[in-house]
């Protein structure tokens, strides 16, 4: 078991020098680097509105995947962090990492964006969206490749981000039934009556 752990952590350690070496080549891409990984999550909010006004169903649809990556982010990561502590790969004295961003010395495990972006892409999925599943899927992998560039997180983190988002996406939708009658309609009623103002 130790040597699955060493090989693990010696794995994560070095691909994260691989992927870290990509900085500081250009400023230009110093710059884009550093949108990708930090930027870029923020297309989520306009494709959320844009979908929930495209077509009666979509409404329930973008309501729901924008829950699911919000709990994934907000709760389930940081419910993970507290039994899990793993300080982010800046604050963890590597000295071969090269960074070009300030990031909060918090946890780095599991990423909170990961587990948004494969939250709702895999949402999107269940309910039939799959053009909208690979779209958001593709935007989510750049985003957290380019955080370990920019070295926020390691590749482990990244991919239990991922497996857990996906998981925690597809229980949410077995019980759709719940959740669309005591969260999502409601949430709907309230955006209705805001609009409507």
């Amino acid at each position: 078991m130790n040597s699955l752990l060493n090989f693990l952590a010696n794995f994560d350690y070095q691909a994260l020098l691989f992927f870290n070496s990509w900085i500081d080549r250009t400023p230009s891409l110093d710059f884009l680097f550093k949108f990708l990984a930090v930027g870029l999550i923020y297309i989520f909010p306009f494709l959320f509105i844009i979908g929930y006004f495209w077509s009666q169903e979509s409404k329930k649809v973008m309501v729901m995947s924008a829950l699911s990556g919000v709990f994934c982010w907000q709760v389930v990561s940081k419910l993970v962090s507290i039994f899990y502590f793993r300080a982010r790969p800046s604050a963890s004295e590597l000295i071969d990492l090269k960074e070009i961003i300030f990031h909060r010395p918090d946890y780095s495990f599991p990423s909170d964006h990961a587990m948004f972006v494969a939250s709702v892409a895999t949402m999107f999925w269940l309910y039939g969206y799959k053009k909208l599943s690979y779209w958001t899927g593709g935007i989510g992998i750049l985003i957290v490749i380019m955080r370990v560039v920019v070295a926020v997180h390691y590749p482990l983190d990244i991919v239990a981000g991922l497996i857990l988002g996906s998981l925690i996406s597809w229980a949410l939708f077995k019980n759709r039934c719940f959740m669309e009658k005591y969260i999502v309609i409601p949430i709907e009623k309230i955006i209705f009556r805001l609009i409507k103002h």
